[in-house]
């Protein structure tokens, strides 16, 4: 279920910088600016490798290995992480060949077809397995580590402090004219919470409700989500009000639930490994393609949705239109987009983005174009826009929480991806936004 992607590491700016500068430290300034050059880079790169010709496959892996090295090279005078750039450099060097050797027509091991039928980017590993080379059974570890290395020097060189809530009355005065804001504390099962310009949060909803994957209607005026309370024997979707008070609860058992256009509430239901989904009041299928839950484009009559699997390497998310017909998608190989959200000035859609490659993940932006715009390089939870359209909100993992940790934080940034920080609080995710919060309170 795509709203179940979540990224597992996480990078923000400071609130007191409005765009993210190399570090003062020569050697760190060179890291700092090699990655920096990095991450722009990536947004200008091809979109679907798997579509490459032979001879841009090559140069694709030639590209990524280079720019490990550069890494290694740069970042020398941090032995683990430049260790761990130079070991994916290697591996992915052995791979190289290998992959070119079975790309395209030619291909006796149908490497090439397999990823073109499954959308599975995992063509480097499976060609050193295939050729039993040694690297294979290093691949995903040293995967990880050169992952953890990239974000632990982005971290270094873009300050990640937290800011505390009270601080929230000093910050930007657009930021604050959004407030107040609705969001989820995970850290206390799925507790509905309204976040205050003050910084003060307040519960909403009775004691036992818990929520789970909400979403705002169209209008702005309703929640849907899967929720839970006492009485519950199994999770059930129901309609919220802004103050969190049950409005209706519907039948049946269900895994995901959303909107249609004309703030229509959808249920979906796996069935197998494929979805199926309905209309909440009156159990009307709905032909929606794709494996979540449909999220209104604002006033239009097009819905989003995610397109592939969450275990295949590239899922992307999708424009449909009124009769039921992608007419858009957006994504890039390997990487698994999620969430997407529409502006309410403008004709863009925040996405989040989780990617094989480090720096490819993070916030993005689809332009009107069609165009992908990279906005913050981190891999974050689920991200909206502001009732004006000029912030985002979004959920992220501060890295230095550690891995496997569930510390989770409440994150904002201008459009742009300028002016990033977040809360100190713990727990606070899957932010809504709407200006009908300023009349509910």
């Amino acid at each position: 279920m795509s709203r179940r992607l979540w990224g597992a590491l996480g990078l923000a700016a400071s609130l007191a910088v409005a765009s993210c500068a190399p570090s003062s430290h020569p050697q760190r300034s060179a890291a700092c600016s090699t990655l920096q050059a990095q991450v722009a880079a990536t947004s200008k790169a091809a979109s679907d490798v798997i579509h490459l010709n032979k001879t841009e496959i090559g140069m694709y892996f030639k590209s990524r290995t280079q720019r490990l090295r550069a890494l290694a090279r740069a970042d020398s005078n941090d032995r683990r992480e430049a260790s761990a750039f130079a070991a994916m450099a290697d591996i992915l060097e052995r791979a190289t060949p290998l992959v070119v050797g079975r790309w395209g027509p030619s291909d006796g091991t149908a490497l090439h077809a397999r990823a073109f039928a499954s959308r599975r980017f995992r063509v480097a590993f499976e060609a050193l397995a295939e050729a039993k080379d040694k690297s294979a059974s290093r691949w995903s570890e040293a995967g990880s580590n050169a992952q953890w290395a990239a974000f632990r020097l982005a971290t270094r060189c873009h300050r990640a402090d937290p800011v505390p809530q009270s601080s929230l009355t000093a910050a930007d005065a657009s930021l604050r004219a959004q407030l107040p804001i609705l969001a989820v504390d995970v850290s206390t099962g799925g507790r509905l919470e309204r976040l205050d310009a003050t910084g003060a949060v307040t519960r909403l909803g009775v004691d036992d409700l818990r929520v789970s994957f909400p979403l705002l209607s169209p209008d702005g005026t309703t929640l849907v989500a899967v929720t839970t309370t006492k009485n519950d024997k199994e999770p059930k979707a129901r309609s919220l009000s802004l103050s969190g008070d049950v409005q209706r609860t519907f039948p049946g058992v269900v895994d995901c639930v959303g909107w249609a256009p004309g703030s229509v509430p959808v249920l979906g239901r796996y069935e197998g490994t494929a979805m199926s989904f309905r209309k909440a009041v009156d159990g009307a299928p709905l032909p929606i393609p794709g494996g979540s839950c449909p999220i209104a484009r604002g006033q239009t009559t097009d819905i989003l949705t995610v397109v592939g699997a969450s275990e295949e390497s590239q899922v992307e998310v999708a424009v449909v239109g009124p009769d039921y017909r992608i007419r858009q998608r957006f994504g890039r190989a390997p990487c698994r987009f999620v969430e997407g959200q529409s502006s309410p000035i403008a004709d863009e859609i925040v996405m989040t983005a989780a990617c094989d490659d480090p720096f490819e993940s993070g916030l993005w932006m689809a332009e009107p174009d069609g165009q992908l715009r990279h906005v913050l390089p981190c891999v974050c939870g689920p991200a909206t826009f502001s009732p004006d359209g000029t912030w985002l909100a979004f959920a992220i993992r501060p890295l230095d929480a550690g891995e496997g940790s569930t510390d989770i934080r409440l994150g904002f940034a201008r459009r742009d991806g300028s002016g990033a920080f977040y809360l100190d609080v713990r727990g606070l995710s899957f932010p809504m936004w709407t200006p009908k919060l300023s009349i509910a309170r």
